[in-house]
C-alpha cells in the first residue's frame, strides 16, 4: 500500500488520513494500521500510529524513514520486520540485530551478490542506538511450501523447472563466497510462471574453511536457532 512520506508539517494524525499539505496527495495508512516497536524488551509491541511508542518510549521510525508493520520472525537475537520506507512509499524488509552483528565483509557481499535479479537487494544497513539492521528488498509472492501443500505433489517436470531456476541462483551466489545455509521451500518465491526467486539471508555465512566443516558437521542446520 504507497504510504505518503512525512512532511515537517505532518502530526501524527497526519498518519492516519490523506495528507492535505502536498499539492498531490497520496493515500497514509488506514486508521486501523497499526506499527511494530523496534524494541526488544517491549511488553507491548504494537501501537498506534504515533511517532513513540506508548508502551515503552521506543521511536517507532528508524532513520526517519522506516516503520515496521508487522513480525515476520524471530530468533534469539534477531529478528526480522516487514517495514514501509516512507522515503518511498514502498515496503521493505528489515532485520534487526541487537546481537551477532552481521561481518562488514558479509554485508559487501550481500550487496554484491542482491544484484542477481532472482535475490532480493540489500537497501540500506545502519545502526542506531546501538542495535545493527539490514533492509532489503521486499518480494511479494506464493513460497513453495504454499504452493505443495496447496497442489500436492508435483510432477517431475514441475521439480525440474523449480532446479532450473533456483539452482543458478546458488551457484551465484557460492561463486560470491556466500553459503546461504537456510534453502527450503519456504524461502523459495514464485515470482512469474517459470521464475522463482531465493530470499531470507538471516542465516548466510561467509564460505571459508571452516563454515564449511561446520556445515559438513551438521547437514540439518536450517534456520538459526538464536
Amino acid at each position: 500500500m504507497p504510504i505518503c512520506r512525512p512532511c515537517p508539517s505532518a502530526t501524527a494524525r497526519d498518519l492516519a488520513i490523506l495528507c492535505q499539505r502536498r499539492s498531490q496527495p497520496q493515500r497514509r495508512m488506514t486508521s486501523d494500521f497499526t506499527l511494530y516497536c523496534f524494541s526488544c524488551n517491549c511488553k507491548a509491541p504494537r501501537d498506534s500510529l504515533t511517532a513513540i511508542c506508548q508502551q515503552c518510549g521506543t521511536l517507532l521510525q528508524l532513520q526517519n524513514r522506516y516503520c515496521a508493520i508487522k513480525l515476520l520472525g524471530q530468533g534469539k537475537f534477531s529478528r526480522t520486520f516487514l517495514a514501509v520506507d516512507q522515503a518511498n512509499s514502498t515496503q521493505c524488509v528489515i532485520q534487526q540485530y541487537w546481537s551477532d552483528r552481521p561481518d562488514a565483509v558479509l554485508v559487501t557481499k550481500l550487496r554484491t551478490v542482491g544484484q542477481h535479479p532472482q535475490l532480493p537487494t540489500l537497501l540500506d544497513d545502519f545502526e542506531q542506538n546501538g542495535i545493527y539492521y539490514l533492509v532489503q528488498e521486499y518480494v511479494e509472492g506464493e513460497n513453495l511450501a504454499t504452493e505443495i501443500a496447496t497442489q500436492g505433489r508435483f510432477t517431475t517436470t514441475a521439480v525440474w523447472e523449480i532446479l532450473e531456476s533456483v539452482l543458478p541462483i546458488l551457484l551465484w551466489i557460492h561463486t560470491h563466497g556466500l553459503i546461504h545455509r537456510d534453502l527450503k521451500p519456504e524461502n523459495i518465491l514464485r515470482r512469474s510462471l517459470s521464475e522463482w526467486m531465493l530470499v531470507d539471508w538471516s542465516a548466510a555465512i561467509l564460505s571459508t574453511d571452516r563454515s564449511l566443516r561446520a556445515i559438513a558437521s551438521n547437514l540439518s542446520m536450517g534456520t538459526r536457532q538464536k
